[in-house]
């Protein structure tokens, strides 16, 4: 009996759907960050060896190539904030919160020229930003804690690589920015007119993953959760000898590592349940009001399913 063409090519297309399914899930997931000290327990459970599972760790120039990455399917795993996060949501993507990396207390600055010692004092001046929802964010904030207005500043959009070198050539005379060029900008004599200390809670890093992969990838994303957490615990209690390795991936001393922390707190993944129970969802909550109310997002998203707590109540039992 002859087997029926139509029969022939279903099958085959059932055994190239399997194939690339299964091609998907051996590779090794990609995890995409920017230089910020507060995803360093990513980079140190690679060097240390803490990931059971094939990672690769991919080190981009800016947030925005790490959205870029992730926009087009160059990597599967972001560290990105959580307003970053929401303005993807409204651009049709579906990332989902796995963990909160750091949360920002004073790591995000803006930083003036010596001289300038206030906001205010920045009035029909240069401000280069980041054009990312973070810098967008920050500059609006700064701006209505000063009572000031967008027509108070000329903002110069700045990919994150050229904020020391406009700082210090005088293109600007203030940068939104964070670490490591906060240090250095520091250093060099710049002031901080503004800085996350005055936003509690409201910059938030996270780690996130698009919805679709969470099934097909769920072992090897809880390896790369087990991971960070021991790499993230070796950082908070073995401060100085962890940062003998990271400082390495910067331009800066261990000691000028561990002064960067500062600005950051690091929760573990034990703390991480109580932030995605409580803190997590105010945040996403209030985050969102603000930035529609700032038209940082042209409509409300939908985040009753954001955030996925299952993988840290997993690595934490």
């Amino acid at each position: 009996m002859k087997t029926p063409i139509k029969y022939l090519l279903v099958l085959a297309l059932s055994f190239l759907i399997t194939a690339c399914d299964s091609k998907i899930v051996n590779e090794p997931l990609r995890v995409g960050t920017n230089d910020w000290p507060g995803y360093e327990s990513l980079h140190l459970a690679k060097s240390k060896k803490y990931y059971n599972s094939d990672v690769k760790m991919v080190e981009m120039g800016s947030a925005s190539e790490v959205l870029r990455a992730y926009k087009n399917g160059a990597i599967e795993l972001a560290a990105l904030t959580l307003d970053e996060v929401l303005l993807l949501r409204s651009q049709g993507f579906d990332p989902v919160v796995l963990a909160v990396l750091d949360i920002s207390q004073g790591g995000d600055v803006i930083i003036a020229k010596n001289g300038i010692s206030s906001m205010q004092e920045l009035k029909g001046k240069l401000l280069g930003f980041e054009y990312t929802a973070l810098g967008a964010y920050m500059v609006s904030r700064a701006l209505e804690i000063n009572s000031m207005k967008h027509d108070d500043l000329t903002l110069i959009p700045l990919e994150f690589s050229e904020h020391e070198s406009a700082f210090e050539n005088n293109k600007v005379d203030a940068v939104v920015t964070f670490e490591p060029v906060r240090s250095y900008l520091l250093d060099s004599g710049g002031n901080e007119v503004f800085t996350s200390k005055e936003i509690p809670g409201e910059i938030i890093d996270v780690l996130v993953v698009s919805k679709s992969l969470i099934e097909k990838r769920k072992k090897e994303l809880k390896q790369v959760l087990l991971g960070w957490k021991k790499a993230q615990n070796y950082l908070i209690k073995n401060t100085s000898e962890a940062a003998v390795e990271i400082a390495a991936r910067y331009k800066f001393t261990p000691k000028e590592f561990i002064a960067s922390l500062d600005g950051l707190k690091l929760p573990t993944a034990k703390e991480n349940i109580e932030i995605f129970k409580d803190s997590l969802p105010n945040a996403v909550k209030q985050l969102q009001k603000v930035m529609l109310s700032k038209k940082l997002l042209d409509k409300e998203v939908d985040t009753s399913d954001l955030i996925d707590s299952s993988f840290i109540e997993i690595i934490t039992n």
